[in-house]
Protein backbone atom coordinates (compact mmCIF):
# COMPACT_ATOMS: atom_id res chain seq x y z
CA UNK A 1 0.00 0.00 0.00
CA UNK A 2 1.34 3.52 -0.84
CA UNK A 3 0.86 6.94 1.02
CA UNK A 4 -1.77 8.76 0.45
CA UNK A 5 -1.24 12.10 -0.09
CA UNK A 6 -3.07 14.72 2.06
CA UNK A 7 -3.65 18.20 0.59
CA UNK A 8 -3.58 20.84 3.48
CA UNK A 9 -6.33 23.59 2.81
CA UNK A 10 -6.04 26.84 5.17
CA UNK A 11 -8.47 29.69 5.42
CA UNK A 12 -5.92 32.66 6.40
CA UNK A 13 -8.38 35.06 7.32
CA UNK A 14 -10.68 32.85 9.10
CA UNK A 15 -10.06 34.35 12.72
CA UNK A 16 -10.86 37.81 11.62
CA UNK A 17 -14.07 36.58 9.15
CA UNK A 18 -15.46 34.36 11.78
CA UNK A 19 -14.88 38.00 14.29
CA UNK A 20 -16.32 40.00 11.97
CA UNK A 21 -19.99 38.08 10.60
CA UNK A 22 -20.65 37.66 14.51
CA UNK A 23 -20.20 40.97 15.12
CA UNK A 24 -22.38 41.85 12.24
CA UNK A 25 -25.33 39.00 13.11
CA UNK A 26 -25.25 40.71 16.91
CA UNK A 27 -25.75 44.21 15.39
CA UNK A 28 -28.75 43.14 13.09
CA UNK A 29 -29.95 40.67 16.11
CA UNK A 30 -29.78 37.84 13.84
CA UNK A 31 -29.80 34.21 15.11
CA UNK A 32 -29.42 35.92 18.48
CA UNK A 33 -30.95 32.46 20.94
CA UNK A 34 -30.17 34.60 24.60
CA UNK A 35 -31.46 37.54 25.88
CA UNK A 36 -28.85 40.16 28.42
CA UNK A 37 -31.38 42.66 31.06
CA UNK A 38 -29.55 45.17 32.80
CA UNK A 39 -30.63 48.44 33.76
CA UNK A 40 -33.78 48.86 32.10
CA UNK A 41 -32.33 47.40 29.06
CA UNK A 42 -32.30 44.32 26.94
CA UNK A 43 -29.18 43.00 25.16
CA UNK A 44 -29.70 40.19 22.70
CA UNK A 45 -26.67 37.86 22.30
CA UNK A 46 -25.36 34.16 21.05
CA UNK A 47 -24.98 31.90 23.70
CA UNK A 48 -21.93 30.19 22.35
CA UNK A 49 -20.09 33.71 22.46
CA UNK A 50 -21.61 34.22 26.10
CA UNK A 51 -20.30 30.87 26.45
CA UNK A 52 -16.71 31.11 24.83
CA UNK A 53 -16.11 34.16 27.34
CA UNK A 54 -17.38 33.42 30.34
CA UNK A 55 -16.95 29.78 32.29
CA UNK A 56 -19.91 30.89 34.17
CA UNK A 57 -22.58 31.85 31.95
CA UNK A 58 -21.33 28.32 29.90
CA UNK A 59 -22.58 26.46 33.11
CA UNK A 60 -25.82 28.46 33.17
CA UNK A 61 -27.01 28.57 29.43
CA UNK A 62 -25.90 24.88 29.52
CA UNK A 63 -28.22 24.14 32.76
CA UNK A 64 -31.21 26.12 30.86
CA UNK A 65 -33.78 23.98 28.72
CA UNK A 66 -34.89 26.88 27.55
CA UNK A 67 -34.37 28.18 23.90
CA UNK A 68 -33.93 31.65 24.35
CA UNK A 69 -33.66 32.49 28.14
CA UNK A 70 -33.57 36.08 29.23
CA UNK A 71 -30.99 36.48 31.96
CA UNK A 72 -31.57 39.36 34.37
CA UNK A 73 -28.23 41.25 35.80
CA UNK A 74 -28.92 42.90 39.12
CA UNK A 75 -26.27 44.67 40.18
CA UNK A 76 -24.91 45.49 36.80
CA UNK A 77 -25.78 48.69 35.14
CA UNK A 78 -26.27 49.04 31.29
CA UNK A 79 -23.39 50.87 30.10
CA UNK A 80 -21.26 48.08 32.04
CA UNK A 81 -23.00 45.11 30.18
CA UNK A 82 -22.67 47.06 27.19
CA UNK A 83 -19.22 47.39 26.95
CA UNK A 84 -18.61 43.80 28.32
CA UNK A 85 -20.29 42.94 25.10
CA UNK A 86 -18.40 45.12 23.02
CA UNK A 87 -15.45 43.46 24.50
CA UNK A 88 -16.14 39.62 24.34
CA UNK A 89 -18.08 40.56 20.44
CA UNK A 90 -14.77 42.54 19.24
CA UNK A 91 -11.99 41.74 21.65
CA UNK A 92 -11.39 45.23 23.08
CA UNK A 93 -13.33 48.09 24.48
CA UNK A 94 -12.36 51.88 25.65
CA UNK A 95 -14.38 52.67 28.58
CA UNK A 96 -14.02 56.21 30.67
CA UNK A 97 -11.68 56.12 33.36
CA UNK A 98 -14.65 56.39 35.57
CA UNK A 99 -16.25 53.43 34.36
CA UNK A 100 -13.36 50.94 34.94
CA UNK A 101 -14.23 50.36 38.72
CA UNK A 102 -17.77 48.85 37.88
CA UNK A 103 -16.77 47.56 34.34
CA UNK A 104 -14.23 44.86 36.10
CA UNK A 105 -16.53 44.75 38.93
CA UNK A 106 -19.27 43.24 36.21
CA UNK A 107 -16.47 41.28 34.34
CA UNK A 108 -15.12 39.87 37.43
CA UNK A 109 -18.73 39.45 38.60
CA UNK A 110 -19.99 37.19 35.25
CA UNK A 111 -16.42 35.47 34.98
CA UNK A 112 -14.87 36.99 31.82
CA UNK A 113 -11.62 35.82 32.17
CA UNK A 114 -10.17 37.90 29.13
CA UNK A 115 -11.07 41.18 31.53
CA UNK A 116 -9.19 39.81 34.58
CA UNK A 117 -8.45 42.39 37.13
CA UNK A 118 -5.09 40.28 37.46
CA UNK A 119 -4.29 41.94 34.55
CA UNK A 120 -4.73 45.97 35.81
CA UNK A 121 -3.68 47.24 39.02
CA UNK A 122 -7.23 48.71 39.83
CA UNK A 123 -7.41 45.18 42.42
CA UNK A 124 -8.19 46.78 45.18
CA UNK A 125 -11.64 47.96 43.71
CA UNK A 126 -13.00 44.37 43.46
CA UNK A 127 -14.85 43.09 46.28
CA UNK A 128 -16.34 39.89 47.05
CA UNK A 129 -19.57 38.70 44.76
CA UNK A 130 -21.88 35.85 45.76
CA UNK A 131 -23.93 34.81 43.27
CA UNK A 132 -26.13 32.46 42.91
CA UNK A 133 -26.08 30.46 39.94
CA UNK A 134 -29.30 27.83 38.89
CA UNK A 135 -27.81 24.51 38.12
CA UNK A 136 -29.09 21.00 37.71
CA UNK A 137 -28.73 20.31 41.04
CA UNK A 138 -31.18 23.50 42.78
CA UNK A 139 -28.82 26.33 43.61
CA UNK A 140 -25.37 26.85 44.81
CA UNK A 141 -23.74 29.85 45.25
CA UNK A 142 -19.90 30.79 43.45
CA UNK A 143 -17.73 33.16 45.06
CA UNK A 144 -15.40 36.02 43.71
CA UNK A 145 -12.78 38.75 45.30
CA UNK A 146 -12.72 39.71 48.96
CA UNK A 147 -15.54 41.07 50.68
CA UNK A 148 -18.83 39.17 50.98
CA UNK A 149 -21.56 41.50 49.14
CA UNK A 150 -24.30 39.33 48.25
CA UNK A 151 -26.68 39.93 45.38
CA UNK A 152 -30.33 39.91 45.78
CA UNK A 153 -31.47 36.06 46.48
CA UNK A 154 -34.05 35.17 43.90
CA UNK A 155 -33.33 38.48 41.78
CA UNK A 156 -30.02 37.19 41.19
CA UNK A 157 -28.25 38.57 37.86
CA UNK A 158 -28.13 35.17 36.41
CA UNK A 159 -30.94 33.51 36.66
CA UNK A 160 -32.86 32.84 33.65
CA UNK A 161 -36.57 33.66 33.84
CA UNK A 162 -38.64 30.81 32.72
CA UNK A 163 -42.01 29.78 33.92
CA UNK A 164 -42.16 26.34 35.82
CA UNK A 165 -45.13 24.23 35.64
CA UNK A 166 -46.84 24.25 39.39
CA UNK A 167 -45.94 20.90 41.19
CA UNK A 168 -49.18 19.12 43.09
CA UNK A 169 -48.26 19.15 46.69
CA UNK A 170 -50.61 18.51 49.59
CA UNK A 171 -51.44 21.15 52.15
CA UNK A 172 -49.03 20.17 54.55
CA UNK A 173 -46.38 21.17 52.19
CA UNK A 174 -44.60 24.65 52.65
CA UNK A 175 -43.39 27.56 50.20
CA UNK A 176 -39.95 27.03 51.49
CA UNK A 177 -38.41 27.81 48.43
CA UNK A 178 -39.36 29.89 45.76
CA UNK A 179 -38.15 29.68 42.29
CA UNK A 180 -36.83 32.26 40.40
CA UNK A 181 -37.09 30.29 37.16
CA UNK A 182 -40.13 30.80 35.24
CA UNK A 183 -41.21 29.31 31.19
Amino acid sequence: MGSQQLYSLSWGEFGTSLTSTVQVLRGHGEMVDVTLAAGGRIFPAHKLVLSAASPLLMELLKSTHCHHPVVMLAGITAPDLEALLQFVYQGEVSVDPTQLPSLLQAAHCLDIQALSPQTLTTEKTMTQITVPVVMNDGMREMNHGQNNVPMRDMNSPLLPVRKRKRKQRHSSETDGVKWGVTE
